[in-house]
């Protein structure tokens, strides 16, 4: 039985403070649509017994024969949390019922347009990792995708495996860590961090970039 009714929802559609947007991005068989589908079990949408294998969020028939995410797929969620948890909640809000608007993106980098049209509408994105896999090109080209376009991504590993800590502690000081440290440095105008950065990854300039500054910046560094 689904846990929350019309009624909830409606209001809040109304209440722009209390509307969440997010979207799941990351590599391809990173585990989006599982989650995707724990989710709605949760929510009663459907059956314990079939989550992880319906891939609720995969309606098209040729995604349902290749098991693959191929368009972005919204769900809505209502969420209300206790009170102890509504204390960690800083930003503005109108009571304490929430509306969550999640985008299941694809991972594939076919589909990487949709990636961008996904992260274009949304607040925050959860980045899936694999850690039986780790780190993947896709992963970081959406990881670089989301910190250009101002997003401050959260990171979820998806493993079974006895050494997972080891494992996202290097994503994080490899990969994540250095991507939040060059964003820092080129959106706040600091320029003498931001060079030191740039030399220490080794990444290679072209004459034009050597003007621009800002998101333009970020962008061209982004894509090295």
């Amino acid at each position: 039985m689904v846990n929350f009714t019309v009624n909830q929802i409606r209001p809040i559609m109304h209440k722009k403070a209390n509307i969440r947007n997010m979207a799941f991005i990351t590599h391809v068989d990173h585990a989006k649509s599982t989650l995707m589908d724990f989710l709605m079990c949760k929510a009663g949408v459907i059956a314990s017994a079939r989550s992880g294998e319906t891939c609720f969020t995969n309606t098209r028939k040729d995604e349902q024969e290749r098991c693959i995410s191929i368009k972005s797929m919204a769900i809505f969620l209502f969420y209300k949390p206790s009170e102890n948890n509504l204390n960690f909640i800083k930003q503005s809000r109108d009571g304490s019922g929430f509306l969550i608007n999640l985008i299941n993106s694809p991972g594939h980098v076919d589909f990487s347009s949709e990636v961008t049209a996904a992260l274009h509408v949304t607040d925050s994105t959860l980045v899936m990792v694999d850690c039986m896999s780790g780190m993947c090109v896709q992963t970081q080209m959406v990881l670089c995708q989301a910190v250009t376009k101002g997003i401050k991504p959260q990171v979820q590993q998806v493993s079974q495996q006895p050494n997972d800590k080891k494992l996202l502690l290097t994503f994080y000081q490899l990969i994540l860590d250095p991507i939040f440290k060059v964003s820092d440095a080129i959106m706040n105008f600091k320029k003498e961090e931001t060079a030191k950065l740039i030399e220490k990854l080794d990444i290679k300039w072209d004459s034009e970039d050597k003007d621009k500054e800002g998101k333009s910046l970020l962008k061209a560094v982004m894509r090295r």
